[in-house]
């Protein structure tokens, strides 16, 4: 369906709040956990893309919290505390606190991930088929961050700029990481017209990259 100018797909719900200056936000939200909204993702991009054309509006407002919450995730996994991401992100510590809970993510004494830190315990090694298992159904920004949060892929780091003319940019995202299993460092790039896509291909490019050293 359609509100306020915007596509909203099924089970998402928008709420429009007053700033008290005569300006209003549009807020989009998804009864579903954490990793239910990184699935439903590429769902989002595809639809958001579709709708964004049809009335000329810019494609990348609605992956704006998606793509929020893949960076804090992504943070995490470096070993940053929760008060550190939320304050790095602009999130109240309160409300990074909630999704994490909701998805089932664990965090520690220390405010920091339990799957970084003290553990150093060697991963299992991945199979190309447990890999491939791995990406059905999930977006390959979902599937870098399962891998990190495995502690398959460690040190992931994104990097991202954009040139062009204002109203035809391109933007390039950098994406690196290291096997835990051989200490090998993986080194991917995307590039697209809208932040989301770029990103997307990037880590697109280091799973097909992942996947044929599995091979």
């Amino acid at each position: 369906m359609a509100t306020h100018g915007q596509y909203v797909p099924s089970g998402w719900y928008a709420l429009q709040r007053s700033t008290g200056k005569s300006e209003k936000h549009l807020r989009l939200g998804l009864y579903c956990s954490l990793p239910c909204l990184m699935r439903n993702q590429r769902r989002l991009e595809e639809c958001a893309s579709i709708h964004a054309g049809r009335l000329r509006l810019p494609a990348d407002d609605l992956q704006h919290y998606a793509d929020l919450l893949e960076r804090a995730l992504g943070d995490l996994n470096e070993g940053m505390t929760v008060r550190e991401v939320g304050d790095k992100h602009g999130i109240p510590t309160k409300t990074l606190r909630g999704w994490l809970e909701t998805a089932s993510i664990s965090i520690g004494a220390d405010d920091r991930y339990s799957g970084t830190g003290a553990d150093t315990r060697q991963p299992p090694p991945l199979s190309a088929g447990q890999l491939r298992s791995l990406r059905q159904g999930r977006s390959p920004i979902s599937v870098v961050n399962e891998l990190a949060q495995k502690q398959i892929l460690r040190d992931i780091d994104w990097e991202d700029s954009r040139t062009g003319r204002a109203h035809k940019p391109l933007f390039t995202f950098s994406l690196t990481a290291t096997r835990a299993d051989d200490g090998s460092t993986l080194r991917a790039e995307g590039r697209s017209t809208t932040k989301a896509a770029a990103r997307t291909s990037a880590a697109e490019d280091l799973v097909q990259q992942l996947a044929a050293a599995l091979s």
